[in-house]
């Protein structure tokens, strides 16, 4: 499943900064969602076919909260060049 509206670093690079912005990446969404009550709103398909939606915990919306964490930038489903 995707987070609506976020891209962030891709685990699986070579490059140590990003990979390590990566972890903390996880490492927060982890932390963000242990132990809360999670709602997924607006789920659709993306052009991959994998689920897309808003996710909250406790009514607090995980992708502002990577985005306010500089942990991830916006994403609306274009090329990462766009």
């Amino acid at each position: 499943m995707r987070v609506r509206g976020v891209d962030t670093p891709e685990l699986k690079s070579q490059d140590p900064e990003t990979k390590a912005k990566a972890k903390a990446a996880q490492k927060f969404t982890r932390d963000f969602l242990t132990g809360k009550k999670i709602t997924l709103k607006q789920c659709t398909r993306d052009k991959y076919f994998r689920l897309l939606c808003d996710v909250y915990a406790d009514g607090k919306n995980l992708s502002s909260a990577l985005l306010e964490e500089n942990l991830a930038v916006p994403y609306h489903g274009g090329t990462k060049g766009e």
